[in-house]
């Protein structure tokens, strides 16, 4: 770990420490919301000045490390100015006063948090996603000085927005390890769960809203398993929420440094994934809505002026943050968004709406077997009613099956959450109905949240992993719950539920399936009780995989862990790296197709880097995409010592058999299965 990682975490106490201590009345913060704003300002410094560096190739340690100095040292001298302007005095922090089951409850949240973040420090990357593209395109742009459209097989490594995988960069390359890149999740999780606490004040002042609201959404299983990888859903979640909040707090101070957070969040979170536009249009429509109430149409042309002016800085910071990355996809896709095949349907049909509606709520529903049958004969029966309605036939949307129970970051469900969320939006349309809610902030939220979901199920095609893209929808919902607990039930009854929702989070933290925190053989003895549960034979579950893979992080050697997705992969890529690495080859070409499990990509590089740090050239070889004509073309001197080739069929490729890639002829020298070597020949 290299001294250089202390800057931004310093450079964040120090510039959070500037934001609360402002004493003019118009930029006072509470704590919370200097936290928000230094983390907004944070990212968005962080965006613009890697994509400076990418434009002149400079994306090198130097110029990181460099950067984080300057930002640290200015830091360092806007605090002490601040500090000798008001006499040498600061803000103190305050702190709610709670009751004593309040404290305990929190206590127990502080300690699942800290057990997060240990599980986070000890295992290394090791999700399918961040092996295939989130990080292993980190290492590309390293080598390749900038954040451009490079050859690989894996398109993906350049359409996917590049925010969550620069902040991972920036901790790997600061601390010179992978030990923290789980932690960018790990941070914006916090993130949520302040602003989870911020909205829920704006729903009731009471601590209980605020207290329960936030172990509702820390209690949320995908949040938890989420939270300790490369994921990219919590750092999109943390953008929206603060989108949310600051186009609210302008709605009601409409002040430009209001407009720039807004519009620096939503930038943020399109710079992160896509989707996020699918959960921002419904508040976007509602700011619109509201603006225009407040315009003085009997002063029209003085009022136009005023919120234009106001506005002006949320669509100039939305595409300050994004604008490289439209032109990327633009000059490469022909659009501005990418890639969106597979993931946004082409049919719009309200049959397919409520389709999607069904399926996606239904996927959460992961009970004990076999009542996870019985509820997916259920919804492809009520399916099957509303296609022959709509004059459709039953099979067009296929067949739906609920996933069993499980413990993966990729498709894990949120059943008690889910259940609650769904009687909280029933009991605040009760009310409403009655008169009985009167925070316009409450409905407009609940429409905002209603409406992106229906978005969500009107774009986008369903599959069982799409599951972890509804967890901002979880986040968000956590304030709405946490009134009614606090509001409208009995305070035991509310009480009970906190206590059973912190109870059953457990599972999710120490049985996480690719990051366990207890070895899954020292359960054997209660094999047959969990197989009944879920449905499948636990004993051939564990025993299909190398026994190492089944013991705890705690237990294995980090090189192992990156396995954790693809646990086959491991013994070829030991075996083979380790080859490349006796005969000192510094060209590797990688040869691969995109598509599980023949794309795992991060894992060569942390195999093969020596004792110093340094990374041997790795380039994608045999690019059948059009990526291999890049403007960046790395290829145009590039001529591999060895090529790593990763493909369905290379077993039958004898030793020493000759194999055309690129039009050059390489000679098979080792082989494992589908994992090969070839040299030139």
């Amino acid at each position: 770990m290299q001294i250089w990682i202390i800057l931004p975490f310093l450079t964040f106490i120090l510039f959070t420490f500037i934001v609360y201590n402002q004493k003019n009345p118009k930029l006072e913060f509470n704590f919370r919301e200097a936290l928000v704003i230094s983390g907004i300002v944070f990212a968005f410094v962080v965006s613009i000045t890697t994509e400076i560096f990418s434009f002149f190739d400079a994306i090198t340690a130097n110029a990181i490390i460099s950067f984080w100095l300057i930002f640290c040292i200015l830091s360092i001298a806007i605090a002490l100015f601040l500090l000798r302007k008001n006499n040498w005095s600061c803000k103190k922090i305050t702190l709610p006063s709670l009751s004593f089951i309040d404290k305990i409850l929190l206590l127990f949240l502080i300690v699942n948090l800290i057990i997060v973040a240990l599980i986070a420090w000890t295992s290394p990357p090791c999700t399918w996603d961040a092996m295939v593209s989130n990080v292993a395109r980190i290492m590309h742009w390293l080598q390749n000085q900038n954040l451009n459209v490079f050859p690989t097989n894996i398109e993906s490594q350049f359409y996917y927005p590049p925010f969550a995988a620069i902040a991972i960069m920036q901790l790997q390359v600061l601390s010179g390890t992978d030990s923290l890149s789980n932690f960018i999740q790990f941070f914006s999780m916090l993130g949520c769960l302040i602003l989870v606490s911020l909205i829920a004040k704006k729903l009731s002042p009471s601590i209980n809203c605020q207290l329960f609201s936030i172990i509702i959404c820390g209690t949320i299983p995908m949040l938890i398993l989420q939270a300790s990888s490369t994921q990219y859903e919590l750092v999109l979640g943390f953008f929206i929420l603060c989108f949310i909040y600051f186009i609210d707090e302008f709605t009601n101070h409409p002040s430009l440094l209001n407009s720039f957070l807004a519009g620096a969040s939503l930038g943020l979170a399109i710079y992160t994934k896509p989707i996020a536009f699918v959960y921002v249009i419904p508040f976007i429509f509602i700011f619109i809505l509201s603006v225009v109430r407040k315009v003085d149409f009997n002063n029209l042309k003085k009022s136009l002026i005023f919120w234009f002016v106001r506005i002006l800085p949320i669509p100039i910071a939305f595409l300050v943050i994004c604008s490289p990355y439209f032109y990327r996809n633009y000059e490469y896709f022909g659009n501005i968004l990418g890639n969106p095949v597979g993931l946004v349907t082409i049919e719009f049909s309200f049959p397919k709406l409520i389709t999607n509606i069904f399926w996606n709520l239904g996927e959460h529903l992961q009970f004990i077997y076999p009542i996870n049958s019985e509820i997916s004969v259920l919804i492809n029966a009520i399916v099957s009613n509303l296609d022959s309605i709509f004059f459709v036939k039953p099979n067009t949307f296929g067949i739906f099956t609920i996933p069993v129970l499980n413990f993966n970051e990729d498709n894990t469900g949120n059943t008690i959450h889910l259940i609650l969320i769904l009687v909280t939006l029933l009991i605040i349309l009760i009310f409403t109905f009655r008169k009985k809610i009167k925070n316009a902030f409450m409905t407009e939220y609940v429409f905002g949240i209603v409406f992106s979901f229906v978005l969500y199920c009107l774009f986008f095609n369903y599959n069982e992993y799409n599951i972890r893209y509804q967890l901002t929808l979880f986040v968000l919902s956590a304030p709405l719950v946490g009134y009614i607990l606090s509001r409208c039930l009995n305070k035991k009854i509310s009480y009970l539920i906190i206590i059973i929702l912190l109870i059953m989070s457990m599972p999710w933290l120490i049985l996480n399936e690719t990051k366990p925190i207890i070895s899954y053989k020292s359960l054997e003895p209660s094999y047959p009780a969990i197989s009944k549960i879920i449905g499948k034979n636990v004993s051939e579950i564990i025993n299909r995989n190398p026994p190492e893979l089944s013991r705890s992080i705690f237990e294995r050697d980090r090189n192992s862990q990156y396995f954790n997705s693809n646990r086959n992969a491991r013994e070829p890529f030991i075996v083979l790296s380790k080859n490349i690495s006796e005969q000192k080859y510094e060209k590797i070409g990688l040869d691969i197709i995109h598509g599980a499990p023949y794309d795992y990509e991060y894992p060569l590089w942390m195999l093969l880097k020596d004792n110093s740090g340094t990374f041997p050239r790795i380039e994608h070889v045999n690019v059948v995409n059009p990526s291999r004509n890049s403007k960046d073309n790395s290829l145009k001197d590039f001529k591999p010592d060895v090529i790593f080739s990763v493909k369905n069929g290379n077993e039958k490729i004898q030793i020493g058999e000759l194999v055309i890639i690129d039009n050059i002829s390489y000679k098979k020298i080792r082989a494992y299965g589908n994992y090969s070597l070839l040299i030139p020949s």
